[in-house]
């Protein structure tokens, strides 16, 4: 395959970068290599903006979490208020837009901030073209029905009991797919694949040390899986990255991680019918 960001028939993949780095189709927005200042945080502070903006986004999420649980029932003494609450779909749908909307502002104000950097170019806002669109996007449903048929002959559940339960408690399909599908998807993606790799990127670790990094922090925030589950979402998001590495950029590998919580919720909605 060949490497769009190659120069003199060779690829600049694993090379340690000097600055930001813009999309394949888009190199003649590279205007910071060469300069003194390096627009993008390096490895220490990505890191510790990484952690504050990981802090914020739980506790968003158990305050909204205390305040419905407050508004909806008056046993708060019970443990397993709390335990229930994991799982129910409504909690959950407003806890991850809550905390996605307050996690993207940090994210945008943590570019903000470093001096130098654009927007665009630190968190990979670039388009991608057709044929690239077509290529990965049938190279991940690949991979998607390859995970599948290998937890199918694990005899495993295709899909998870927890979001089986958090589905069917949900009052509001249309608020779960919002939070799930959309915003879940949009904060990830901008905040790992945008925020954190690029950061990374920048050190020995490079595109490929990055790209493992940024999958293993992905998968382990999932706790409310077991661990094939987090092997499961590790893998994909090794995917996610080497398309966010090959393309340049986030939005693309946004809307594959859009396109794989879509499918999951497209199945959750189909097996709830057929449970009826």
């Amino acid at each position: 395959m060949k490497d769009d960001h190659a120069s003199d028939g060779k690829s600049d993949i694993g090379k340690k970068p000097t600055g930001l780095t813009p999309g394949p189709d888009h190199a003649d927005e590279l205007t910071h290599r060469g300069n003194a200042h390096n627009p993008v945080w390096g490895p220490w502070a990505t890191l510790i903006w990484g952690v504050l903006i990981g802090v914020v986004f739980v506790a968003v999420q158990g305050a909204v979490v205390s305040v419905y649980l407050n508004a909806a029932t008056s046993d708060q003494a019970d443990p397993g208020v709390y335990e229930r609450a994991i799982t129910d779909g409504d909690i959950l749908s407003w806890a991850t837009i809550a905390s996605a909307v307050i996690g993207i502002i940090l994210v945008a104000m943590a570019v903000a901030l470093r001096r130098g950097s654009n927007f665009k170019q630190y968190l990979g806002l670039y388009p991608v073209d057709k044929i690239r669109v077509i290529k990965w996007t049938l190279l991940f449903v690949a991979l998607l029905i390859l995970l599948d048929l290998t937890t199918s002959y694990l005899d495993r559940p295709v899909t998870p009991d927890v979001m089986r339960e958090i589905y069917s408690s949900a009052d509001s399909k249309l608020l779960l797919f919002i939070g799930v599908v959309v915003a879940a998807s949009v904060f990830e993606e901008l905040f790992f694949r945008g925020f954190l790799m690029e950061g990374f990127r920048q050190t020995f670790l490079g595109p490929w040390g990055s790209v493992l990094v940024t999958a293993v922090f992905w998968s382990v925030v999932h706790i409310q899986y077991d661990l094939y589950g987090v092997a499961t979402i590790f893998i994909i998001g090794l995917f996610l990255g080497l398309a966010k590495i090959k393309s340049g950029s986030t939005l693309f590998a946004m809307a594959l991680h859009v396109l794989n919580n879509g499918i999951a919720f497209f199945f959750l909605a189909l097996m709830s019918r057929m449970d009826v």
